[in-house]
């Protein structure tokens, strides 16, 4: 179950570690990334450092994103410790830096 307002996001059954919810999350956050760093990807991408992204993903962003939030963030940084800067992509002092959706922002009432 989804709800708006609040937003709310309910466990429909339980977890049985299977390819969804979660799993496909990460998955997602990790095609952004290549897509994001484009031809820098296989350079950058290390497995320490994807491992790193995903989890700060994971602990910091997936689980408190509230897209739905007045005080949604712009922007939020994805840590990429001792990754050589980019700023044409948004990569500096070891951080990625990218936009966020937040539906309010985009259609104001």
């Amino acid at each position: 179950m989804v709800t708006k307002v609040p937003f709310q996001i309910k466990e429909c059954t339980v977890g049985t570690g299977g390819a969804c919810g979660a799993f496909l999350l990460d998955e997602g956050f990790k095609d952004v990334l290549r897509r994001k760093l484009g031809r820098h990807a296989d350079r950058i991408l290390k497995p320490r450092t994807l491992d790193e992204a995903v989890n700060y993903f994971e602990n910091a962003i997936k689980r408190q994103h509230n897209p739905y939030a007045q005080d949604c963030e712009e922007e939020y940084e994805i840590p990429m410790a001792g990754v050589v800067d980019i700023p044409q992509i948004g990569l500096e002092a070891g951080y990625l830096r990218f936009s966020r959706f937040c539906p309010h922002l985009s259609n104001p009432p």
